[in-house]
């Protein structure tokens, strides 16, 4: 007998319940969003103007949507 998995179980599903499992599955890619304190802004501040004067390379995480990211490279000021 072939086993046909989660395949077998499918028609016994209502559409609710397929629709309220893809939303948890995407509820739980989500990364939970990291808030910044008063001091923890300020000192990111100081850092960057910091980083800025000096011409230094910074790594900068950040959100894009749910997801975290990445950027790394030296920031300079537009004219």
């Amino acid at each position: 007998m072939i086993d046909r998995g989660n395949k077998k179980w499918a028609g016994f599903m209502l559409s609710e319940h397929r629709t309220a499992l893809r939303e948890l599955y995407i509820e739980q890619q989500q990364e939970e969003k990291k808030e910044m304190d008063e001091h923890a802004y300020e000192e990111f501040n100081r850092l960057l103007i910091w980083a800025l004067e000096k011409r230094r390379e910074v790594e900068m995480t950040y959100y894009k949507g749910w997801k975290e990211e990445s950027h790394q490279g030296v920031y300079c000021k537009s004219k």
